[in-house]
């Protein structure tokens, strides 16, 4: 190496002399360098393993909220088996929570009766059952799988549960659409219950009609009812009229008809109209009678055809029962004898086609069965 001096009176280069001069790292060096980037190592790992830590803490708590919700699903679907099998009514119902539209002081189950449910088990005792393990299907709800015996027959439905405010079973019982039965009435094991849609506990039920003018003749058997895929319960509960309630029909129906035969004020109710002149019929008199009469020979056929008609249910609209008419003599001769007060009485005979008579129906919905003509 080359050494560098400084003549006498000449003033040293300070960047030759920094050039020259070999640097010794001091202590502070040491500690501003490698050691710093070992520390802020030091510091990142135990950041990344703070935020693990949290992480997998986080997950053990929403995975112990989940099996805890998902453990409470499978007790609540448990108890309500274990009540509807002691035929605890009272505390199945607790595990329903509250219905939709429910209307204070109206019981809007009122075929979860204890009456109904012992019943049940009388029919088709609920035997062994089992609760599979819930799978959950969205926040704060779980589908929970059951196998069941009623009756010694074995049955699987899936119970829906929401666990968000405590556990309530969103689906627990059986809707079966019974409408139709509003002129006949409904009774379910032996007790009454109102005509509309009729929510049951899962069971073995007997459907019969509330009125005597009607009977449900596919419904002679138990029918167990675990879902609401109650099938085979619109056709075995279907009402057709008994002895009695034909005999009502057409008891209707032969009082009106001859009420309207002998019409005595505009067009009768079943369509025969017999057209009087002002002159054979003055409508402004006040001291009138009026008879009509029809040939003896067609009110015969009409009455015989009601008498022996088989009533049947309108496709439109339920509990709505009428006969249609055959035809008669195309024509027929209404006799109408007027008698004024102080005159002899005269007749005059009207031709009536009979094309014009309309048919009869009854509706036995009406608290009392309403006959019309159409």
């Amino acid at each position: 190496m080359e050494h560098v001096t400084n003549e006498p009176g000449q003033q040293a280069d300070p960047e030759q002399h920094a050039d020259s001069v070999p640097h010794t790292p001091s202590q502070g060096d040491a500690e501003t360098t490698p050691g710093r980037g070992r520390r802020r190592l030091w510091i990142a790992a135990v950041a990344a393993m703070v935020v693990t830590a949290g992480v997998v803490f986080a997950l053990v708590r929403v995975f112990d909220s989940s099996s805890a919700r998902s453990e409470e699903a499978k007790e609540t679907v448990q108890e309500y088996l274990l009540a509807l099998r002691t035929s605890d009514a009272a505390k199945a119902r607790t595990y329903l929570g509250d219905p939709l539209g429910a209307v204070e002081g109206v019981d809007p189950w009122p075929a979860l009766s204890r009456e109904i449910l012992e019943a049940s088990n009388d029919i088709a005792p609920m035997g062994d059952f089992e609760v599979l393990e819930p799978r959950e299907v969205g926040s704060n709800y779980f589908e929970v799988p059951v196998q069941l015996d009623i009756g010694g027959k074995h049955f699987e439905r899936t119970f829906n549960v929401n666990t968000k405010d405590g556990a309530v079973i969103t689906d627990g019982l059986v809707s079966v659409d019974s409408r139709a039965l509003s002129a006949s009435g409904l009774r379910v094991n032996g007790e009454t219950v109102p005509e509309r849609f009729v929510e049951l506990f899962p069971g073995a039920y007997v459907f019969d009609a509330k009125f005597e003018a009607f009977e449900l003749p596919g419904a002679s058997e138990p029918m167990i009812l675990v879902d609401d895929d109650a099938a085979g319960f619109e056709e075995a509960t279907r009402p057709v009229l008994t002895t009695e309630g034909k005999a009502q029909f057409r008891d209707l129906v032969r009082d009106s008809f001859e009420e309207c035969i002998s019409w005595e004020y505009g067009e009768p109710e079943c369509g025969l109209e017999a057209i009087l002149t002002s002159e054979d019929y003055d409508s402004r008199g006040s001291d009138r009678t009026v008879r009509r009469s029809l040939a003896p020979d067609v009110q015969e056929q009409i009455l015989t055809a009601i008498n022996t008609l088989e009533p049947v249910e309108s496709p439109d609209t339920p509990g709505v029962y009428g006969i249609e008419l055959p035809p008669v003599d195309p024509e027929a001769d209404v006799t109408v004898t007027i008698q004024r007060e102080g005159e002899q009485a005269r007749s005059v005979v009207i031709p009536v086609y009979l094309d014009e008579l309309k048919n009869p129906s009854v509706d036995f919905s009406q608290f009392v069965p309403q006959l019309t003509w159409k």
